[in-house]
């Protein structure tokens, strides 16, 4: 592996891909001007044609004697308009493609030679494909191509890739890499490994930061690759390192498959679900840069308040991290916390789920009256009688009819009743007072209507059934919407009976003593129902709230997504991808996180636990690990994993950089004074994005009273849409998963970080940058730190240095 020698068989071969750049790069061009000039063509033809159009319109207008006639015309011309602008628009976008690719057409290169062949093809891998009309030739393959599967992952020998009609075999005989910029061909390597040369990684790594996330395929790693092209696993489990690439790899997953199955994969047919709206943004530029649509992008949380409706309201995520952060550890109400969090997310909590669901099928939920116009239709004692006689006769694998099942009984027997009660109410004293309360408009209505249906002589009386008629209707439409969305369910007291009543509860949690001991599961209830007295839903009780909803109510399930990106699953429980399964039926997986960077304590589906569960769940599922990083030089991953201090495999990749700075200062207003002069010095040597990174928000806080006016920066918050300055202030929480190129910690002081549960944090803010770290304290600094203090892993500044 490397550059080519310089021999004269190097000076040929390097005039030669010359010469074929020269060549691509002029053709290129000449593809644009063309479509640049049939844009213009359409342009004039549209133009010309809604000149007419507005001619024929007037014209229709004054002269014509048959206006449908005229107006068909026009939609007909209008619908001829609208397919020559989609044509217009397309050459645009086909000829801004095309200008992009000018500048690096292609950035690898494999000589394969299939099986009886009897010389090797080559095959130019780019952005996009190229396709020469006139010569009918692909001069630049689509990175996503089968055969560009061999410059990712292909050694030179014998070699094979999967295409939708078959293996195909040969011999993979050349693999090279090039450095194109500007149109002109800067290196060359030839490699005969899988791996992407060093030099070229090592130059695209050492970039800047930018405010979105880019695509990059050009360094798609061996490990990478094999994870983007994997159609055969319903399920694909990543647990990758800081900067491994796992939400890059995620993105060309789905740019892949969108290109693989471009017959019946559809950008509207997928689904990233992202930690926060400002990651939302953050990775926004990625699919359309690689030539496809975006497809769905939403956070977890806005799913789960959606399912959730307007019933109750919802601690978002930042209240919940907020509280785990700045809580004083040693308050047992926080360890309180901290356990109903584990206990509500895991495996063994769906069970008691689903258990409880089987307990509702024998006991009627709690039910709201059904009322409509101020009318009481249907009473909850009603709606209980009509759920426990109904749903069918058990069967063999059941006791008890499915809750489902029994709503369903319910709904039917609703409507009859409802018809029944309907008839009576017809004729009863209350409709008929009813009808002196109604708006002067609405009788006006019910004259005219009853005047054309009779003389003078029955007026009153048809005006009175037109009236009935028209609020038996309401009424009817009123009961019958309530049906369909299962409204006279009161669902927070559902969730609230399995906690409030002792019996539920131990039929439900019956043989788990062994893993939630009765005192905590005591407290948890307690908390619970004092939360939910209060009309609000703790973080962790939105998702159980949701998934027993659907568990009993059977609510409409999204079928139409068939592809799922969970990105930084750490921060998923077991019970949450659960709720997803049910909710996206028809979905393959793909989770990608790293387990050292969940920092909240929540049962992870990237822990052993959840690794069983998903075992159990999906037999069969695709399990790998990344375990390279890319983003941060040597030195800060060195630092980073002496913080962490647990068995990670972190292969940093062999970019160096400064050692980070260690700030030691007595006051608050000397650390702001450092770290102004530590972002001065940031954007002097040109650096594009700096962060400085708290534990919170409550920090952000702090941090703003001693640093505004000294510079600009932007603040960031849980709402915020995208990253606009340079500089940045955020809180840890949200900075997950993006990269920065100098992270800038505000306070490591051995107050805020003393806590083992800390190491994770401080990890994973650490490794945010990709070029330099600095970390600042007041007083003494983290006791996490000294293992890298003693091993010279972070130098430290002392005032005046």
């Amino acid at each position: 592996m490397g550059e080519m020698e310089p021999s004269s068989g190097w000076h040929e071969e390097w005039e030669e891909e010359k010469r074929r750049l020269a060549y691509v790069t002029a053709r290129i061009r000449e593809a644009v001007l063309r479509l640049e000039e049939e844009a213009g063509q359409k342009r004039e033809d549209v133009d010309a044609l809604l000149a007419s159009l507005w001619e024929d319109v007037s014209l229709g207008i004054d002269e014509s004697t048959d206006v449908l006639e005229s107006f068909a015309d026009i939609l007909q011309q209008s619908a001829v308009v609208a397919e020559l602008e989609k044509r217009v628009h397309l050459s645009g976008e086909e000829a801004k493609s095309l200008l992009r690719l000018l500048a690096s057409p292609y950035f690898g290169r494999v000589d394969f030679r299939e099986e009886e062949a009897a010389e090797a093809e080559r095959y130019y891998i780019g952005r996009r494909s190229f396709y020469d009309a006139e010569t009918d030739a692909y001069l630049v393959l689509d990175w996503r191509a089968p055969v560009a599967g061999l410059f990712y992952e292909g050694v030179l020998g014998p070699a094979a890739y999967e295409t939708p009609a078959g293996e195909i075999r040969g011999e993979l005989t050349k693999k090279r890499q090039f450095d194109i910029r500007g149109g002109r061909l800067r290196a060359m390597f030839d490699v005969s490994g899988a791996a992407v040369t060093d030099d070229i990684l090592r130059e695209v790594l050492g970039r800047g930061a930018r405010p979105e996330m880019g695509a990059i395929v050009e360094t798609i790693q061996a490990e990478q690759n094999s994870v983007i092209r994997d159609d055969r696993h319903d399920l694909v489990v990543v647990q990758g390192v800081a900067g491994s690439g796992k939400t890059s790899v995620a993105l060309q997953r789905l740019a892949y498959l969108l290109y693989r199955h471009r017959e019946r994969a559809r950008a509207n047919q997928m689904l990233v679900l992202s930690p926060n709206p400002l990651f939302r943004e953050y990775i926004s530029s990625v699919l359309p840069e690689l030539g496809e649509e975006n497809v769905l992008q939403r956070t977890f949380f806005e799913y789960v308040v959606r399912r959730i409706g307007a019933d109750v309201e919802v601690e978002p995520p930042e209240a919940l991290y907020e509280l785990l952060l700045e809580a004083d550890p040693t308050d047992p109400r926080h360890g309180m916390r901290r356990e109903a969090l584990r206990w509500k997310g895991s495996p063994v909590f769906v069970r008691v789920l689903d258990r409880f669901a089987r307990i509702v099928a024998r006991v009627a939920p709690p039910f709201r009256p059904v009322q409509a116009r101020g009318f009481l239709v249907l009473t909850p004692e009603e709606l209980t009688a009509l759920y426990l006689g109904g749903g069918g006769e058990p069967t063999k694998e059941r006791s008890d009819p499915s809750p489902q099942a029994r709503l369903y009984a319910l709904v039917e027997g609703a409507r009859r009743e409802l018809e029944r009660k309907l008839a009576e109410m017809r004729n009863s004293p209350e409709l008929e007072d009813a009808l002196h309360h109604l708006s002067r408009a609405r009788l006006q209505r019910a004259y005219l209507k009853a005047r054309r249906r009779a003389d003078s002589a029955t007026l009153e009386a048809n005006m009175r059934e037109v009236l009935k008629d028209d609020l038996l209707a309401e009424i009817r439409r009123e009961v019958e919407s309530v049906l369909e969305r299962r409204g006279f369910l009161d669902w927070v007291a559902l969730y609230r009976l399995l906690y409030a009543d002792d019996d539920v509860w131990r039929t439900a949690t019956a043989g788990l003593e062994g893993v939630f001991p009765p005192t905590a599961q005591a407290a948890v209830r307690e908390a619970t129902l004092r939360t939910l007295d209060r009309g609000r839903l703790a973080f962790e009780d939105a998702v159980p709230y949701v998934y027993l909803r659907e568990r009993v109510g059977d609510f409409p399930r999204e079928s139409g997504v068939h592809f799922v990106v969970v990105d930084e699953a750490q921060d998923y429980t077991p019970l949450d991808f659960a709720w997803l399964s049910r909710l996206f039926p028809r979905a393959n997986f793909t989770l990608l996180g790293d387990l050292a960077q969940e920092i909240s304590g929540i049962p992870s589906l990237l822990d052993e636990e959840g690794f069983a569960f998903l075992a159990a769940e999906r037999s069969g599922f695709r399990a790998l690990c990344l375990r390279r990083s890319y983003r941060s030089t040597r030195e800060i991953a060195r630092l980073a994993q002496d913080v962490l201090a647990e068995p990670l495999s972190l292969v940093p990749f062999a970019r160096s950089g400064e050692i980070p700075r260690l700030h030691l200062f007595e006051r608050r207003e000397d650390l702001a004074e450092g770290i102004a002069a530590a972002v001065q010095r940031a954007l002097r040597r040109g650096y594009g994005l700096v962060a400085i990174l708290c534990r919170s928000q409550w920090e952000c806080d702090e941090a703003e009273a001693f640093l505004k006016g000294r510079f600009p920066y932007q603040r960031v918050r849980h709402d915020t849409p995208a990253l606009r300055e340079r500089v940045v202030l955020m809180p840890s929480y949200l900075a997950k998963g993006i990269e920065f190129d100098v992270v800038l910690l505000y306070d490591v002081s051995r107050e805020r970080y003393r806590e083992d549960r800390d190491r994770r944090l401080l990890y994973t803010l650490l490794m945010r940058a990709k070029h330099d770290v600095e970390l600042f304290a007041v007083g003494d600094a983290s006791p996490l730190l000294a293992a890298a203090r003693a091993r010279g892993h972070v130098r430290v500044v002392t005032r005046g240095e």
